[in-house]
């Protein structure tokens, strides 16, 4: 998040593997089978955070990941605001 700007308040993240897509992945997320403390479900409902961004990219070994960021505010740096444009290009 620092590479892309200021943020503030509390911050977490969630990552999800496989080869799915955004529904797929956030349903993944918020069921949370397999993980004791319902970390993934807990970041996305917490109300601290008001913003979020994500990505996906590829995974050698399970072909994609997606990362989801979350913090309690967020200001992108002109850096930010130039790779958003860049990338709502492609």
């Amino acid at each position: 998040m620092n590479r892309y700007g200021k943020w503030g308040g509390r911050v977490g993240e969630n990552i999800a593997y496989g080869n799915s897509d955004g529904a797929e992945y956030m349903v993944q997320l918020y069921i949370d089978d397999g993980v004791a403390n319902r970390g993934h479900r807990v970041n996305i409902l917490k109300p601290d955070f008001k913003e979020t961004g994500m990505a996906v990219c590829p995974h050698r070994g399970f072909k994609k990941q997606i990362v989801i960021a979350y913090a309690g505010s967020f200001t992108p740096s002109a850096f930010g605001r130039s790779e958003v444009a860049r990338r709502a290009k492609n």
